[in-house]
């Protein structure tokens, strides 16, 4: 690609010198829409040198058995680099609450987003989007992880951020998300990469040769065009000769080199398959848009989160630019003809504030203090009663609050966390509500002052001596399981140790070890390039 645009930069200068006095007597206003238009036109071309490509890769898939073998060869170790990926995720040690520096008790988690509930929701959203006649196997899985990204693997593994999730309003727009993801394995994609890969030297070649032919013929009679326009013989004689060389480098840079960005085209062809397929589900397709405005503004307030999967701004007003095409014009007598769509179920409120409440909580950590907040506000409204969720917004307010009346949210938050903690987990609340009494300067309040700082300390204790030394004999998710118990109306049972178990318990050691997968092998062909978002 470098030799073309030094081929095209070089012949188009001089080709603008040779023309520019007759350019310069016309007026050549382009509209306002003149770069969107020259986006879709390139899409266009990507699409139609894209679809040339797999064919002359499909074509020597069945017709060359050399060149069977090399893909099939090559597709082998994409498998399995996935599929020892796969059992890395499925195996990693869980995190388990612990303090971090600021003696807050935390339970960070990395990894698989383990929360049962949340995690089996989004699985049922995407299953129930797989047509019944697909012989693909597919798993949903939530990945914890405050930046929006999606990946899939060949396995049929489709991973989701937390933080992806928890930018969606509805569960329109989640499955939308998912069938996406799906699409890349629906339509063979990277086996697909594979075959394209191999082929692309062959078809560059090929396809360098006729360029080359047809190259000098047609830029010379395009070069000689420009100079008759511009009413000087002498002029067109020197732009059909630059044309010619113009046409002529074309076609040797093509044939040493081509780039074919096929991993847009093929997100182009999930974004349809998506669409089609939300649609044939009856739900509403109208919520896409909103989906893309939405994390466009959420970039504009902090750019990681366009890290993952929005790709470039530009891919972004593409994508959109698509979708009000396929809502207003392709689509439109379908989803008229639909009537009422579904937008959401009132489950996925529930679970998503739990998710939000994660996710929020991995934001702060991470400094993305627009994320977080946003999030942890959702959690507070749709699950009042949980006091991580109004104590880590405490936090995010105070730590970022810039008024007095920021400043008051966040002890009101605080007082909230107190209380609904009726297990003590969220004890720094007592901490931040003894300071923001100390900082009214009222001798009055030293009382309720002292009694917050032994609150938070007798607390800290507690979680020390009945949990962290006892870490290995409980679930790593045992905040998970104090959800549920809430969510069943007991706020207060915690587990008791008998005394007969204590000293075996703190002798036995967690497991570190991580098991390694019996397919992780040095790689032995080339290695597997990413799919863009």
């Amino acid at each position: 690609m470098t030799r073309i645009l030094r081929a095209l930069s070089t012949a188009a200068a001089v080709l603008a010198i040779a023309v520019a006095p007759a350019q310069a007597q016309r007026n050549t206003n382009q509209p306002n829409d003149a770069k969107t238009k020259e986006q879709r036109a390139r899409a266009e071309r990507d699409a139609r040198q894209y679809e040339k490509l797999k064919v002359f890769a499909l074509n020597q898939y069945q017709t060359d058995l050399d060149f069977r073998d090399e893909v099939d060869e090559h597709f082998d170790e994409v498998q399995r680099q996935h599929s020892v990926r796969a059992f890395d995720n499925n195996v990693a040690p869980p995190a388990r609450p612990t303090v971090v520096h600021d003696g807050d008790r935390l339970r960070l988690q990395t990894g698989l987003y383990d929360n049962k509930l949340v995690a089996d929701y989004i699985n049922r959203v995407g299953q129930r989007l797989v047509a019944t006649d697909s012989d693909r196997l597919f798993a949903f899985r939530l990945v914890a992880h405050p930046i929006p990204f999606a990946d899939t693997l060949s396995t049929g593994t489709i991973y989701i951020s937390t933080g992806l999730v928890s930018l969606l309003d509805n569960e329109a727009q989640l499955a939308y998300v998912l069938a996406h993801e799906m699409a890349h394995v629906q339509f063979d994609h990277w086996k697909l990469k594979s075959a394209l890969a191999l082929a692309q030297e062959d078809f560059a070649a090929k396809d360098g040769r006729r360029r080359a032919m047809w190259g000098a013929v047609l830029g010379a009679a395009a070069g000689a065009t420009v100079g008759g326009m511009a009413g000087n013989s002498t002029t067109a004689v020197q732009a059909g000769a630059l044309g010619a060389v113009l046409g002529a480098g074309i076609g040797m840079a093509w044939n040493s080199a081509m780039s074919l960005d096929w991993d847009t085209v093929q997100e182009n062809e999930a974004d349809s398959f998506a669409f089609k397929t939300v649609l044939n589900r009856s739900y509403d397709v109208r919520e896409v848009r909103t989906l893309y405005a939405n994390l466009q503004n959420a970039v504009r307030q902090d750019q990681r989160v366009g890290l993952g999967f929005l790709g470039s701004r530009r891919r972004t007003v593409e994508r959109l630019a698509n979708v009000e095409e396929l809502i207003g014009t392709t689509f439109k007598s379908e989803i008229d003809a639909k009537g009422k769509l579904t937008v959401t179920d009132p489950e996925f409120v529930r679970v998503m504030a739990t998710l939000k409440r994660d996710n929020g909580i991995m934001a702060l950590y991470h400094d993305m203090f627009q994320l977080a907040k946003v999030n942890l506000e959702y959690a507070r409204q749709n699950r009042p009663n949980d006091p991580a969720a109004h104590y880590y917004y405490g936090k995010v307010m105070k730590l970022v609050g810039r008024t007095e009346e920021d400043r008051k949210v966040a002890d009101d938050a605080f007082k909230r966390a107190i209380d609904f903690d009726h297990r003590e987990r969220n004890y720094g609340a007592h901490f931040y509500r003894a300071l923001a009494l100390m900082n009214q300067k009222n001798a009055n309040l030293n009382h309720e002052i002292a009694k917050e700082l032994q609150d938070y300390v007798m607390a800290s204790i507690r979680f020390q001596s009945e949990e962290t030394a006892h870490a290995n004999a409980l679930p790593a998710n045992i905040d998970d399981m104090y959800d549920y118990l809430t969510e069943v109306g007991d706020v207060n049972w915690r587990p008791v140790i008998p005394d007969a178990l204590k000293g075996a318990i703190t002798n036995v050691g967690i497991q570190n070890q991580k098991p390694e997968s019996p397919l992780r092998t040095t790689p032995t062909t080339k290695p597997v390039v990413p799919v863009k978002r």
